[in-house]
């Protein structure tokens, strides 16, 4: 049913504990457009407050607001099949400081949350470092036909040396299907976009006029664009520009990595294939 939209007045809001959107058709934003007059701010990345959103119905968006401040993840786009929340849009937000994933899209194995748009938005951690490792800006298991373009990304990075790298700014794994990364700006993450992951595929996607700029600085660095069992794949048009010691702008792996077309990118390191994955 719905829809049913939510405005939100100019201030700093101190939650408690998140928001469970059980319906679909609900849109949630500021009065006033503005996202930096409007704050959701979690009790700490360290907190018991897990959330500020998770969503469970279809169709629904989110704009013109910040929030974060969390232990777990900002928003969770419940994909799950009990759950099917189908047809999110993130546009002109901003995500900060989370303990893990900024905006996860979570599935069963069976289902997961599919046609999700996100755009205009900003994912920051504004100390310039995460807590851990084990945190990412998008990450969705198992989505389909979904849409990351203009938005901008900065300092997802691992704290300790030797750690392993953050997870990527972008990333679509665990199956998922025909994803669109286009247009964003990732500044000083450890990795940039990921397609895959080890064994986890993606079938279908573009990686098209983005731009990953590295300073070098952080403790984990890793590569800028990685296809990992990720087939029909098109990448172009990207500028990766790294000032660290790690070789490779943009990384092809494994086997299940197939009818990948690689061209027309600039970059000031190489474009490496890696255990036996197959692009032109």
């Amino acid at each position: 049913s719905g829809p049913f939209t939510v405005l939100i007045a100019d201030g700093t809001y101190n939650l408690n504990r998140g928001f469970w959107i059980t319906g679909s058709n609900f849109i949630i934003r500021s009065k006033s457009g503005n996202r930096d007059a409007v704050l959701l701010n979690g009790k700490g990345m360290d907190s018991t407050m897990t959330h500020v959103f998770w969503f469970v119905g279809q169709n629904s968006t989110v704009a013109d607001i910040s929030f974060g401040g969390v232990r777990n993840h900002a928003i969770q786009i419940m994909g799950e099949s009990t759950r099917n929340a189908d047809g999110m849009t993130l546009h002109n937000v901003r995500i900060f400081d989370t303990g893990e994933q900024m905006l996860k899209g979570s599935t069963d194995k069976v289902a997961g949350a599919d046609n999700g748009l996100v755009e205009c938005s900003l994912f920051e951690y504004t100390n310039k470092l995460g807590p851990r490792a084990y945190i990412g800006g998008i990450d969705v298991h198992l989505g389909k036909n979904w849409v990351v373009r203009n938005n901008v990304f900065r300092n997802i990075r691992s704290p300790q040396a030797g750690s392993g790298p953050a997870e990527h700014a972008v990333h679509f794994w665990s199956t998922s299907e025909n994803i669109t990364v286009e247009g964003n700006t990732i500044i000083n993450c450890d990795r940039g976009i990921g397609l895959g992951l080890g064994s986890s595929p993606v079938h279908g996607g573009l990686i098209r006029n983005n731009m990953i700029y590295n300073n070098g600085q952080g403790l984990n660095d890793d590569v800028g664009i990685g296809l990992e069992s990720a087939d029909n794949v098109e990448v172009y048009h990207n500028t990766i520009y790294f000032d660290g010691s790690y070789a490779n702008a943009i990384e092809y792996r494994f086997a299940a990595t197939t009818n990948t077309l690689i061209y027309n990118n600039l970059t000031n390191k190489a474009i490496k294939k890696r255990d036996n994955g197959q692009a032109t």
